[in-house]
Parts: C-alpha cells; sequence; structure tokens
C-alpha cells in the first residue's frame, strides 16, 4: 500500500492562530503520517501566525515546507505554486481552519491502491461553528464518477478540504486557477473533462467551520459573476447545456440576492440534509413559471431544449406534433391512464389481469405504511408522476428516512408544471406499492417500449446498461436494428439483444392498447417469459428529446397524422 503523501495547506493574515494550529496538528496525528507539509504563506502574516509556524518547524523540521509570498496572491495561486512544489504524487488538501478525522488519509489512501483509474479522491464532511463536538450540518456529495458528473452540473462534486489527488492528474489538467472563491470548482471541472476519474467516501472525514461568513461570501454582484463565469465555462465544455445554463444561472441569481439569514437556513436545512438527493430545483423553478400561458411555455422550453423554433400552425417533426397534442388533444379520459394505480382498471377492462402487476397496496401519504406488513422486497412509486420511484430488494437494508423524502417530494409536486402535460394535472397523488419482480435469467425487468402510429406498433425501443451507461437501441416489428437512437441514450449498434419468445404477442398487445390513438407509446415488461403492462407513455421525453441522426424527428413525425384534428384550427 502507497503511504507517503504530501499535505497542501495555504494560510494568510487574517486565519485565526489556534485554528491553524488545531489543523495541522489534525494531519500531523493522521493514522498514516504525511511524509511532508507545503505550507504557503499568502503575503505577510501576523505575529501570532509566525509563531505557530515558527513552533511546528523547530519540532518537525524535515516534515515542513514553507513557502512564504511577499504579497498576498489568492488562494488559486498558492495552491497553484504548492501543487508544483510537492514532492508526492498523492497529495492531501487542507484548510487552515479545519480538522480532519484521524483516518482519513488512511481511507483516502486505501481508495487509491484500490484501483488505479482513481484520481481525486474526497468525502462528506461535518459543518460546526464554535464547538466541533456539535454538528451543525452534514454537506454530502456524490459517490461514483458517473454521479460525480451528473451533479457537477448542479454544484460542487467535491468538499475541497477533503480531497486527496494525484500531482499527475492536477497538472494535466492545468493545475488550479487564479480565480477567487472557486478555484476549487473549475478544477474538478478541468480534471473530470480531462477523463480524471473520482471518488467521494460516504463518511465524513473532516470537520469543517461554517460561520456566518462562509454564507456572506456567497452574495453579492462579485460573487455572481464568477458563478456566471463557472456556467460559461461548463457550457464551452459541454458539460452542460443552454437550457441547464439559463437554469441554473436564473437559481444562482436569486440566491444571490437573498438576505444572508435566508440564503444560510436554505443551505443548512435544505441543502445540507441530503447533498445527493437534495430536492429537485427544476421543480421549483417549473412551478413559479407556472403563470406562463401554456402555449408560450412551451415555444420557450422547446427553444431551450431542442435548440429549434417551435412550429405549431405546420408542425412536421415528431416533437413538434406531440407539443400540438399536448396543447390541443385534451381527453379527460387521458387522467386515468397516466395514473399509475387507476390504469390498472383499463388494462383489465382491455385485456385482462393477467398483465397487471399485482398491487400490495394504495396509501393517500407516505405515513400510512405499514412496513412491517409489507414483503421483503416491493416496488414503491407515486401514481402521478415518472420521479417518486423506490425499488426495495431488502427490507432490512431499506433506508426509510431516505425513502420517505423522496416520495414526499414527489408528491408535493405536480407533474404537469414541468412539461405542461395536461393528462397528469388532475392526477390524484398518492403512494402505491407493488410487487417486485425481475427475470431469473437477466435479474433485471426488462421494458419494451413501442411506438404506435393509429393503432399500430412502427417500431420499438429496448433500454440496457440503466445502472452504468445507459444506451438503447430501436427495432422494427420484424426485430431487424434501426440506425437511429436517442442522444440521451445512445445506440450501441454491436449490442445482440436475446428477445423473449412472448415478443409477437407483446406488439400484439400492444397494436390493441393503442387502438384509438393518433400517437402512444405502450410500455411493457417481460419477466420470465410472462408479459406485465407497463404504462402509457403519450409525450415520450415530453416532447424535448433528440434524437442520433436528426432526420429522424422528421422521419417519425410523418407517422403522425394530424389532418383531421387540424381541421379549423
Amino acid at each position: 500500500m502507497e503511504k507517503k503523501y504530501s499535505v497542501l495547506m495555504s494560510v494568510y493574515y487574517k486565519e485565526s492562530p489556534l485554528f491553524l494550529e488545531q489543523s495541522i496538528n489534525s494531519m500531523i496525528e493522521q493514522t498514516i503520517e504525511p511524509d511532508e507539509i507545503v505550507l504557503i504563506c499568502d503575503g505577510k502574516l501576523t505575529k501570532e501566525l509566525d509563531e505557530v509556524i515558527n513552533n511546528f518547524q523547530n519540532k518537525y523540521d524535515k516534515l515542513f515546507n514553507i513557502i512564504r509570498f511577499e504579497k498576498n496572491s489568492g488562494l488559486g495561486h498558492a495552491l497553484r505554486i504548492g501543487v508544483e512544489a510537492c514532492k508526492n504524487e498523492f497529495i492531501a488538501r487542507m484548510d487552515t481552519d479545519d480538522i480532519s478525522k484521524k483516518d482519513r488519509c488512511e481511507k483516502e489512501l486505501a481508495i487509491f491502491n484500490k484501483s488505479e483509474n482513481i484520481g481525486i479522491v474526497g468525502s462528506n464532511i461535518e459543518e460546526f461553528s464554535e464547538d466541533v463536538n456539535i454538528v451543525n450540518s452534514i454537506r454530502m456529495v456524490p459517490e461514483n464518477n458517473t454521479m460525480i458528473k451528473k451533479f457537477m452540473k448542479k454544484r460542487n462534486p467535491f468538499n475541497h478540504p477533503s480531497i486527496m489527488y494525484k500531482k499527475s492528474e492536477v497538472l494535466k489538467a492545468g493545475n488550479y486557477k487564479d480565480i477567487k472563491y472557486m478555484q476549487d470548482y473549475f478544477l474538478w471541472v478541468d480534471m473530470i473533462s480531462n477523463g480524471t476519474i473520482g471518488y467521494n467516501i460516504q463518511e465524513n472525514l473532516v470537520s469543517m467551520r461554517a460561520n456566518d461568513n462562509l454564507f456572506k461570501r456567497r452574495s453579492g454582484y462579485e460573487y455572481l459573476k464568477i458563478q456566471k463565469l463557472l456556467l460559461q465555462y461548463m457550457k464551452n465544455k459541454k458539460i452542460i447545456n443552454l437550457h441547464e445554463y439559463i437554469i441554473y444561472l436564473l437559481i444562482r441569481s436569486i440566491s444571490s440576492i437573498l438576505p444572508n439569514s435566508i440564503r444560510k437556513n436554505i443551505f443548512k436545512k435544505i441543502l445540507r440534509k441530503s447533498e445527493v438527493k437534495w430536492m429537485n430545483i427544476k421543480k421549483t423553478l417549473y412551478k413559479l413559471l407556472s403563470f406562463i400561458p401554456d402555449n408560450i411555455y412551451l415555444r420557450i422550453m422547446f427553444l431551450l431544449k431542442s435548440k429549434k423554433i417551435l412550429h405549431l400552425k405546420n408542425p412536421k417533426t415528431f416533437n413538434e406534433k406531440l407539443q400540438w397534442l399536448k396543447l390541443n388533444d385534451k381527453n379527460p379520459a387521458y387522467t386515468r391512464m397516466v395514473d399509475k394505480f387507476e390504469v390498472k382498471n383499463i388494462i383489465s377492462d382491455k385485456i385482462g389481469n393477467d398483465y397487471i402487476i399485482p398491487t400490495i397496496g394504495i396509501y393517500d401519504n407516505f405515513e400510512e405504511i405499514d412496513f412491517n406488513k409489507l414483503p421483503n422486497q416491493f416496488v414503491m412509486k407515486c401514481t402521478h408522476d415518472s420521479g417518486g420511484l423506490v425499488i426495495c430488494k431488502d427490507k432490512k437494508k431499506l433506508d426509510i428516512n431516505a425513502a420517505r423524502k423522496k416520495i414526499n417530494s414527489s408528491l408535493k409536486y405536480n407533474y404537469f408544471y414541468g412539461g405542461r402535460e395536461y393528462p397528469y394535472k388532475n392526477v390524484k397523488r398518492r403512494v402505491l406499492i407493488e410487487k417486485y419482480m425481475e427475470d431469473d435469467k437477466t435479474k433485471e425487468l426488462r421494458d419494451y417500449k413501442f411506438f404506435c402510429f393509429d393503432g399500430k406498433v412502427k417500431f420499438f425501443k429496448v433500454d440496457f446498461n440503466r445502472n452504468t451507461k445507459h444506451q438503447a437501441n430501436y427495432y422494427d416489428t420484424k426485430l431487424n436494428l434501426l440506425k437511429f437512437g436517442e442522444k440521451v441514450c445512445p445506440p450501441d449498434y454491436e449490442k445482440i439483444i436475446e428477445f423473449p419468445t412472448c415478443i409477437d404477442n407483446m406488439i400484439e398487445l400492444s397494436n390493441k392498447l393503442s387502438s384509438g390513438f393518433k400517437f402512444v407509446r405502450i410500455d411493457l415488461y417481460c419477466s420470465n417469459n410472462k408479459i406485465f403492462f407497463g404504462e402509457f407513455t403519450l409525450y415520450p421525453a415530453s416532447g424535448f428529446g433528440r434524437f442520433i441522426p436528426n432526420e429522424w424527428d422528421n422521419r417519425i413525425g410523418e407517422l403522425i397524422v394530424l389532418d383531421d384534428l387540424m381541421e379549423g384550427w
């Protein structure tokens, strides 16, 4: 096991001598001691700070590499010089007012030794004000690299004072930038974009001071300018798109002008409670925009998400026609169709009970659920949306509090707001618990999505690798691979799909269920060669999907014939 590592710290004149002493001691007392501590003195320090540093240097002469600047240059520049000065490949970052747990570096080194591909390791942190034993909040960060890349779009995916990274990876990415406040965030963007793999240990390995000054620094025009610069930087690197850029800039702008007391409460009571599963800020924004008429709202969202003008008078593409149907085909019967519980009665009447996934319970709220009466495995979902889902494979390992937060968050939100999908507007919001199902051979419940036009399946979609690199292929009714896909889950033309023997029956059932619709997608499951109904999908990707190649948006659009509906419109 590699045990040599450097510690990188930077101090300036405003730091507390006591806090600096505590911070350095927490690194010296690590279960695996550091090989060196590089301390950047960023400008002239106070007499008290110099005294603390001199005492450590006298006691641990060979351990410290003290680098002094005549003038304060800023944290970004100081860390840039510090990285270059470190003699070891592994570098542990540490702030001069925080405290590391004694086994922090041992646990981080263990991750590096376990996987040579990882280039940066961090952890969750505890935040405190004065007494380190009184934890005010916990800042949780995403664990694996896939989650980190997704989370990075919205918020900083690492806790800087908890980080250990490879020097070579930092230098390869261009090292720290001389940018105020967000030098770490810019570095993570550069490293992850450059191929560095990250990992966050799901333990609190650092205690971080978080007083009122921390929240004050996150306000004002200067801070907003830096946030705008960061978002523009991520957009240029294609980490976020134009739509995400506008959404996140708007949210951060609002945060910057909020009174400090409100901002503090938001961070402590909302964002710090569950950093990985934090509330979907898009939902809040969509609700705030509910005053905008549907016609105008969809035009705006179509431009932001598809980067195209929405043509409603003469729609041609698949996505344009879905938007037209949203606005003009408001059949009240659709509400029961998209209700995950009520739809079971529709399926029972049309094709029989054999195709319905067994219901364990239906509840008006989470607190009604008696978990003692539930089986060991089950699936919990909200009846009115597509995000309120909890899969339980072992009840003993189920985090009930996390499930409660996720379900309650979904129950509070009207799914209609996001894409203005009328059928969802009046769905009764409830909690549905169903039997857990999986195929004995594949150990998953693979779904097949049949695209139906005027009551006939024209092609279908099969998803795979959902938990790693989500991809999907499209096939015609003769099971021939179609050479197109979606940007969000790109195709793999080399992938060989073993179709179930009931695939023809699935196509036949989809034809029957889609009768009378201009367009509907019928989602079916197959478990041990037995078919189960999933859902009716009236607007795939809410009509904002992006096809590759793009010409398929037009080709599929030709299959939806709206002439009779558009007469006199």
